[in-house]
């Protein structure tokens, strides 16, 4: 994670925006670690576990809940 993905991260938390943090290209990934690589990024961004997604657009892994998420937040 660079300093413009850290920017960020801390201007959507600052104004109180959403933030869902998608785990792409997860297929790349064996799937005995992808809990760990989760675990990582809770740790490292300090935030809910829920609101770090695996995702595989060659699996479509993660995309029904990135979708509903994107509905709710924009409220369709």
């Amino acid at each position: 994670m660079d300093y413009l993905d850290q920017d960020l991260i801390d201007y959507l938390k600052m104004n109180n925006l959403p933030i869902l943090y998608v785990l792409t290209k997860i297929d790349k990934i064996p799937k005995t670690k992808v809990s760990g690589i989760k675990s990582y990024f809770v740790e490292r961004l300090n935030c809910d576990k829920n609101l770090i997604i695996p995702f595989s657009s060659l699996s479509k892994e993660g995309k029904e809940f990135v979708i509903n998420y994107i509905e709710k937040v924009v409220k369709f």
